[in-house]
């Protein structure tokens, strides 16, 4: 299945007294998400809006910054549209997890986010037709709150592409949920 080098990023993480319960990586690439029946619309309104602006400013024969203004909005409704299904896909083929008795562990794009089993939110499984399986291990928002005395939000370019603290595409969700919601103590 899996070669035991893939997860040696795993090791220093571990605890003296802690064992690796399961491993895995995503089986299929899910990029679509229940936030894209708003998305999608929104994305093309947005790039073509700016493209027509851009047609307009060209034929109109404005201003070189009116160009250039245009040309960056351009660029965020092309990634809107196109972009962020890329950058979901890319960061998601180079992602593995590991389960421990205490512990999730997420590796994607050399970092590596250790999140502890008994602070996780209300676990489920969104199951997919090719029997793999989502488990969010984290309060679905768009903005993320960066600090726990302020109300300030801010959105990074995980939660633009709609990723989340999560184990996307397993296989075998439903095993993986119990293994989540066991307590440690009953691996000891």
């Amino acid at each position: 299945m899996y070669e035991e080098q893939d997860y040696q990023w795993a090791r220093p993480y571990l605890g003296s007294d802690e064992s690796i319960l399961w491993k895995g990586k995503p089986e299929k690439l899910h990029l679509l998400e229940l936030t894209d029946i708003y998305m999608i619309p929104f994305s093309l309104l947005w790039a073509g809006f700016a493209i027509f602006w851009e047609y307009s400013v060209f034929h109109s024969g404005a201003p070189i910054f009116f160009m250039l203004f245009g040309g960056f909005f351009v660029l965020i409704g092309l990634f809107m549209v196109f972009g962020r299904f890329l950058f979901k896909a890319m960061l998601l083929k180079g992602t593995s997890y590991v389960i421990t008795d205490k512990n999730v562990l997420i590796y994607q794009k050399q970092q590596i986010k250790v999140l502890k089993k008994e602070s996780l939110p209300s676990l489920s499984v969104k199951r997919f037709k090719d029997g793999t399986g989502t488990i969010a291990l984290e309060e679905s928002s768009l903005f993320r709150r960066r600090s726990r005395y302020g109300a300030r939000y801010t959105m990074d370019m995980r939660t633009l592409c709609g990723i989340r603290d999560e184990l996307h595409g397993i296989a075998e969700p439903e095993r993986v949920l119990r293994l989540l919601q066991t307590d440690s103590s009953y691996y000891s």
